[in-house]
């Protein structure tokens, strides 16, 4: 299993600890008796490379960290301005073959995006409200753990879930 994790984080921005989670989905799937997961990790990247790099990898997982908000995710352009990409934009650069199975998206109040890309998408992870970085991180961390153990999507969510909630 392929996934590509994207970070988008703007020095202006309140920072995310995207080493900190880059480190913590590494450690918790690595060594596992299930599939593996192979990890591609672009933190920073641009907004402008973000539809090549989708195309270039082809991945079966798209992950993307960001802050967020209802109707976009902040990501960077390559002046380091944060810039929204919605759903609806999102869907546009994911027109590849073939087309990931998930997007997860490890950002604040991004349910409607994950809403309007499982339009498109088979499935789509968001979260309904804020959340906090470290919360975030432990959520991704145990959904891929699972993942890699073997365990289903709905599985792998419902663990995720119950981080969050916890």
């Amino acid at each position: 299993m392929k996934v590509l994790y994207i970070s988008s984080n703007s020095d202006r921005a309140r920072s995310l600890n995207l080493k900190h989670e880059i480190t913590e989905l590494q450690q918790g799937t690595y060594n596992t008796a299930g599939e593996p997961i192979k990890f591609d990790f672009l933190p920073n990247l641009t907004i402008e490379k973000l539809p090549h790099e989708i195309a270039r990898y082809q991945p079966d997982i798209l992950h993307i960290s960001s802050h967020g908000d209802k109707d976009a995710l902040a990501l960077v352009n390559s002046e380091n301005v944060c810039v929204p990409l919605t759903g609806k934009r999102l869907r546009a650069f994911l027109d590849i073959i073939p087309l990931p199975r998930l997007v997860y998206l490890n950002a604040c109040n991004s349910q409607s995006i994950a809403e309007d890309i499982a339009k498109f998408i088979p499935m789509a992870i968001g979260t309904t409200a804020d959340i906090f970085n470290e919360t975030a991180v432990a959520s991704a961390a145990i959904f891929y753990s699972r993942l890699s153990r073997g365990a289903s999507v709905l599985n792998a969510f419902e663990a995720g879930k119950n981080m969050i909630e916890t």
